[in-house]
Order: C-alpha cells, then sequence, then structure tokens
C-alpha cells in the first residue's frame, strides 16, 4: 500500500527524475561534439535551469483581514459483514482507550456493548448506527493532527457497511493549513516531459522540456496533500483496528473538505485567492446562496489524480446560526452531513471506480500477452480465478445497491439549480445530480469491460482445450498405430516359430548396447521424461 496514497511518494520521484535530467543538461553542453554544439547546449540549459522562466507571478495571498478555515472532513471506508462481530469487539477495545471527553455519547461498559453490538439481520437499507466519539492524544503523530473523532456505521449494501469518520482537526493542523492558504504561496517547481527531436537535426532522439507549474496550482496541490496525509494517518491507524477495504487496496477512502469563510463569491477582488485554494469561481454547485459544493479541486496537469475530494464552503457572516449546536462548526457540519450521506454511496463507488479501471487495464495487458500456442489452460484458469476474486468487492458493490433508487434520492435531496434563489448558474453546469448519473454510468462500463475480459479469458480457455484436445488425438492415433504393430509382430512370432530365435537375439544384443552406453541411455530416458512432464503440466 502507498503511503499517502502515493500523493508525496509522486512527488519525490518528479523531484528525482527533474534532477537526472537537468544534471543530463547541464553534462551535455561539454560533451557533445562539435563546438557550436556544445555552445547552444550551455545557452539551453542557462535558459532553463538559470533564468528560470516561469509564467507571471502574481499575489495569491487571502484578502486583508478575511480567513479561509479548515472546519473538519467526512470520509468513509467499508467493511464486509462478515466480520461484523470481529468489528464490535475491536470497536469496543477502541472506544475503552481512545473514548473523548465528554463528547461521546457511550461512557459505561454496557453502553459500549449496547452501541456497538450490529446485528447483520436488522440491518435495512438506509439503516445508520452513531458511536460516539474518540481522539487520540496518546499519539504523537495523530495528535498533532486531529483534535477528535466522530464515528458512525451506515449500511452500504447486502455484504458492506461503511464506517463513518467526521474529523475535526487540532488547532496545530488548522494553523499549517492555514499558514499555507493565507500565504502568497510560489515555489518553483517544473514537471519533464519528454519528446522526440526532428529527424533531420537530432536523429528523432528522445529529448525533454520543462513545464513550470502554475503558482496557484501549487498551493491548492499543498492544501490538498495536507488533509491527504491526515486522512492516511487516520485510516492507517483505524486499519489495525478494523478490515477497512479501501484503505486496505491502496484505495483513498472519499471524503468532503469542508471550509469556512467570510468572503462572499461575488467579490471580485477574491478571484485570484479561491482559485489558488483550488476553486474555480464557475466551477461547483450552490446549494443555498451562501454555501457551495465543489466536486474537484484545479490541480496542476502532472498531479492531477483520479481520486478528487469534494470540497464544501460556507460563508459564515450570511449562514443563519441555530443555537441548537455547540458551535457554527458542529452547526455546518451536522446539517450538510446529513446530505452528504444521501450520496455517499457514489462516493465510494466512484473511488471503486478508479480503482477497477486499473485493474481492468492490468488483466486487459495481461490477456493481450496470452499465445495460444505458448499459453497453458492451467495459467488461464488461474488468471480466470484471480480476475473473478479481484472483481469481488466491485461485484458486490454494482449488484447489491439500487442505483436507480440512488438516483431517485440525490433529485429529491439536492435542488435542481434553477430552483436555488439569488444565485447565479455556475457555467459548468455540473451539478450533484449528474455526478450521481456518472458514477452509475461508469459502474455499468466497468461491467461491461469485465464481461468482456471474462469472454476473452473463457475463449482462450476453450481455443486452448481444443488444441490440446487435437494433440491429444495425435497422439493417441500414434500409440494405437504402434500397439497394432506390436500385437501384429506377436502375432506372427507365436505363428511362425521361426522368427521367436531372431527376435531374442535382437533384443539380447539392444539390452547389452543399453548396457554398455548406459549414460548416453540415462540422458535420454531423462529427456523424454522431462518432456513428458512438461506437456502434461502446459496442460
Amino acid at each position: 500500500m502507498k503511503k499517502y496514497y502515493g500523493v508525496i511518494k509522486s512527488d519525490f520521484y518528479n523531484q528525482i527524475r527533474n534532477k537526472f535530467y537537468q544534471f543530463a543538461a547541464f553534462t551535455r553542453g561539454y560533451i557533445r561534439l562539435g563546438k557550436v554544439n556544445r555552445i547552444n547546449e550551455r545557452k539551453s540549459y542557462h535558459f532553463i535551469y538559470e533564468e528560470k522562466m516561469s509564467p507571471i507571478k502574481h499575489d495569491n495571498s487571502i484578502l486583508d483581514g478575511k480567513y479561509y478555515r479548515p472546519v473538519c472532513f467526512i470520509a468513509h471506508d467499508i467493511i464486509p459483514k462478515e466480520y461484523l462481530e470481529e468489528f464490535s469487539r475491536n470497536l469496543q477495545k477502541l472506544l475503552k482507550r481512545h473514548m473523548f471527553g465528554n463528547h461521546t455519547i457511550i461512557f459505561e461498559d454496557d453502553r459500549i456493548k449496547s452501541n456497538v453490538s450490529i446485528d447483520k439481520h436488522v440491518w435495512n437499507y438506509d439503516s445508520w448506527n452513531e458511536i460516539g466519539s474518540i481522539d487520540f492524544k496518546n499519539d504523537r503523530i495523530l495528535s498533532n493532527h486531529i483534535k477528535y473523532v466522530q464515528l458512525k456505521t451506515l449500511n452500504v449494501s447486502v455484504s458492506y457497511f461503511a464506517l463513518q469518520v467526521e474529523v475535526y482537526l487540532s488547532p496545530e493542523r488548522q494553523a499549517e493549513i492555514e499558514e499555507v492558504v493565507n500565504s502568497n504561496y510560489d515555489l518553483d517547481k517544473y514537471h519533464t516531459s519528454l519528446f522526440l527531436s526532428s529527424k533531420k537535426n537530432g536523429g528523432a532522439r528522445t529529448r525533454w522540456t520543462l513545464t513550470r507549474y502554475n503558482q496557484d496550482h501549487m498551493k491548492s496541490e499543498a492544501v490538498d496533500a495536507m488533509m491527504i496525509e491526515t486522512k492516511w494517518f487516520l485510516f492507517n491507524k483505524l486499519s489495525k483496528w478494523f478490515r477497512l477495504q479501501l484503505h486496505g487496496n491502496g484505495i483513498m477512502p472519499p471524503s468532503v473538505n469542508i471550509y469556512k469563510t467570510d468572503i462572499h463569491y461575488s467579490n471580485e477582488a477574491a478571484t485570484r485567492f479561491f482559485y489558488s485554494v483550488g476553486l474555480k469561481k464557475f466551477d461547483g454547485e450552490f446549494l443555498r446562496e451562501n454555501a457551495k459544493i465543489f466536486f474537484d479541486i484545479d490541480r496542476s496537469y502532472g498531479n492531477r489524480s483520479m481520486y478528487q475530494d469534494f470540497v464544501y464552503v460556507v460563508n459564515e457572516e450570511t449562514e443563519e446560526k441555530q443555537d441548537m449546536y455547540v458551535s457554527f462548526d458542529h452547526q455546518i457540519t451536522t446539517e450538510f452531513e446529513e446530505l452528504y450521506t444521501k450520496i455517499f454511496r457514489f462516493r465510494i463507488a466512484d473511488y471503486i471506480g478508479v480503482y477497477y479501471h486499473s485493474v481492468y487495464s492490468k488483466y486487459r495487458n495481461i490477456v493481450k500477452s496470452m499465445k495460444s500456442n505458448k499459453t497453458s489452460r492451467r495459467r488461464v484458469l488461474k488468471n480466470i480465478y484471480k480476475f473473478e476474486s479481484d472483481f469481488a468487492m466491485f461485484d458486490r458493490i454494482f449488484t447489491e445497491i439500487k442505483w436507480k433508487i440512488e438516483e431517485k434520492k440525490v433529485h429529491k435531496y439536492f435542488p435542481e439549480k434553477e430552483k436555488i434563489e439569488n444565485v447565479r448558474p455556475c457555467f459548468g453546469n455540473f451539478t450533484t445530480i449528474d455526478y450521481a448519473s456518472r458514477v452509475t454510468k461508469d459502474l455499468s462500463m466497468i461491467s461491461e469491460n469485465k464481461t468482456q475480459i471474462l469472454d476473452e479469458l473463457q475463449r482462450k480457455s476453450d481455443l486452448i482445450k481444443h488444441k490440446r484436445d487435437f494433440e491429444n488425438e495425435n497422439r493417441n492415433f500414434a500409440i494405437s498405430v504402434v500397439m497394432l504393430m506390436i500385437t501384429l509382430l506377436t502375432f506372427m512370432v507365436v505363428i511362425f516359430d521361426g522368427l521367436a530365435k531372431p527376435l531374442s537375439t535382437f533384443i539380447v544384443n539392444s539390452w547389452g548396447w543399453i548396457s554398455d552406453n548406459y549414460i548416453i541411455t540415462l540422458v535420454a530416458v531423462s529427456t523424454l521424461l522431462l518432456i513428458f512432464i512438461w506437456n502434461r503440466w502446459q496442460r
């Protein structure tokens, strides 16, 4: 499993690769043949690496006196229901060890048992269970990231239930993120792209060019990476207690990151700032006039990921505050959590779909590499078994969830864009309803791809079987001919007495030759035996 879901690791490898190409560009200015070529290479190196030609710089810091502050994030992972008893036992241990102050709804052992005893036979389609709150004050790393976590279980399908975590960041982590958010972020970072040079000038050699990252993209990626880092530490900790299927397979659990601000979307001066934290002005969907959900953040091409966390931003100045909540942070989180649970199945399916696109690509390459004359049927059957096993989670999610009902639920709880008062329609025209429809279509496409791979594997298996049957038929025919000749020879020896003595003399002489040349005989017999074993294994 990749640490931080591969986000930070890929960035590290990108830096290593960039340093390698920079060193290669530097040395080429001294080792190329021809004085003119060396001078041109040095000029090119100076232009690219020393002058650091980059896009026009601008100030992307936050407006004076304003704030854009992280509140929490809500994330989900799924657990098979066959592990419900194990989940309940480990949950009791987790709560006893990491119970959070007075915020939890669970205090005594009997109460703990009653809250975590989840009977798989009483789940209905939209059932859920509030568990309580935990913290990690004794964990040096997590205590710096997280203040406390509220736990909740939700039914997903016949085979899975979800563990929902509502994560409130620690003051230290909030300050770290705000420091990046508020700053005029400007790091010199670039991406190396390879291309083929002209045949006439360079002989079609592979060359490279540098694409410098936009400073706004860099800032939004830095903020996003910090949230992903916190998420990874939390789920890595929880995976020691529970059988988390997404995190365990290296799939980033889907989440929505919740922020509050006092900057209004109509403030033209804040356009550049919003863009620097990944929020394009005309993207996203207004749930209310002062609350907007963004379906992805804007990133650079080199770091664009298929896993896209949602971002939910609420204007604290204009949002009506309710006395029934402990704080404004708790209010906006609770209100949105009620809506978010209506689409959490789509979020899980979306991230699972991203993972299974890569699984499909892997098996497609395996199928293409299989040659009928070089591949054993055993290998094909083994790949069919592995393919079915690898797609077990997808099959359960795709077949057990009533996706038409889920889409109707989204239509019911999320407003059509034209029904939101005092809000100009977004240019992108992409809504939660569109998102749900896209995920459903994507799942259907993956199912079709799965069927295609299975059909191809089965076709190859049948083809190899027919080929083996034909080879066995020829082999059996040859054996039948030999046996017929032996039978005829035996019959002739019985009828004609004069043939017995010459035949016995031939056999004795042959055995004598074999005895005298036992090494050659041993090698020949061993070779034939190995060929026989290989042919049997190939079947």
